[in-house]
């Protein structure tokens, strides 16, 4: 196997067992998270109104209210999953956690000019 082939399985396999450290639930995949009352959103949109923290974009996903920048679940729009379990949902897009040095471990967590994010962390 080449080096470039080797480096490339070494990364996906690092990416299967490095889970990004954000704390938040978004990074649970929805099988194992518990599932949440309905909000009764569907039938009444303005239920979400003040439910979630200032500066989240709530829309009602499935009668609930969700917040579409940072659910994994539904990034963006109800329904539109990161597919990648090392990615995560920052403001609405789907972005790589793992080398990404705007988004390293969590979203905007932006490593310093010069150094690069390697599983995660900056180096």
């Amino acid at each position: 196997m080449s080096a470039s082939g080797l480096i490339l399985l070494a990364l996906f396999i690092l990416s299967m067992v490095v889970a990004p450290g954000s704390g938040d639930t978004n990074n649970i995949p929805s099988l194992l998270r518990q599932k949440t009352s309905s909000d009764g959103c569907t039938q009444n949109p303005l239920v979400c109104a003040g439910k979630l923290p200032p500066g989240s974009r709530s829309m009602c996903c499935q009668d609930v209210c969700t917040d579409v920048s940072s659910d994994v679940n539904n990034c963006g729009v109800c329904g539109f999953r990161c597919l990648i379990p090392t990615w995560g949902c920052c403001n609405g897009l789907c972005m790589e956690l793992l080398i990404n040095p705007i988004h390293c471990g969590s979203c905007f967590n932006t490593c310093p000019i010069g150094r690069l994010c390697f599983a995660g962390r900056c180096i």
